[in-house]
């Protein structure tokens, strides 16, 4: 039977299906037909006032029987909110009350755009590895109450490019004959606008490209590397 791959990005939106297969809770689950049901959303909170109102949207995805897994695509505050560690918090606490797993991908509003005067001047290489630390801090386990198994591509490191293993961001599980993939691409064009000052010098220009180039080379071998993953299972 056919099988398919599912690509999840902070640019794509909720472009998922809300519907698809469900497995048992391990990372790559070959043979479960069960019907899964997702929450898929972004953009989220975009203030003070909906962080506030953040318990009826948890009590309501946590009240419907049929959701399994939650998905947030990113950007978890707007863009022109500063980036803050207290911040982050509030919302890793939120994502740890759904009952059932939740899968993040981190957007640019949370790392990418942080060297904006309105997002707090902050260095975005500092903001991603502060990303990283929190809502990441086992590779191979998704957030919410009840943690499922993924593959973490910095548990499956290449072994030419043993760097990758700072990718613990993009995962990759399969459910019911479906192959999802989640990889870091963030907006303001993949992190190709150029910084402010004071992170606007040679030096961090080219920190700032060198980032680029070396995720986005990341990205484009676990896509290949789920494709690879999908190819397999099929047979």
């Amino acid at each position: 039977m056919k099988k398919s791959l599912i690509a999840v990005t902070a640019l794509c939106g909720a472009l998922i299906a809300n519907s698809a297969g469900a497995g048992n809770g391990k990372p790559i689950n070959t043979g479960s037909a069960d019907t899964l049901t997702l929450s898929v959303y972004r953009d989220w909170p975009y203030s003070a006032l909906l962080f506030s109102a953040a318990p009826l949207l948890v009590d309501s995805i946590n009240s419907d029987p049929k959701v399994r897994l939650v998905l947030h695509v990113g950007d978890i505050h707007s863009g022109s909110m500063p980036c803050t560690l207290q911040w982050n918090l509030g919302i890793f606490d939120v994502f740890q009350q759904f009952k059932d797993p939740l899968v993040y991908t981190p957007g640019d509003n949370e790392w990418t755009d942080c060297h904006r005067l309105v997002e707090g001047n902050q260095n975005p290489l500092t903001e991603l590895a502060n990303v990283r630390s929190l809502f990441f801090p086992t590779p191979g386990y998704t957030l919410g109450g009840r943690k499922k198994q993924v593959l973490s591509q910095a548990q499956m490191v290449d072994m030419l490019h043993p760097a990758d293993a700072q990718f613990v961001e993009n995962v990759m599980w399969e459910e019911s004959r479906v192959v999802f993939v989640t990889v870091n691409v963030p907006g303001s064009n993949n992190d190709t606008v150029p910084w402010s000052s004071p992170y606007d010098t040679q030096a961090y220009k080219a920190a700032q490209a060198a980032e680029v180039a070396d995720r986005t080379a990341a990205d484009i071998r676990w896509l290949e590397r789920a494709f690879a993953q999908r190819r397999r299972t099929e047979r």
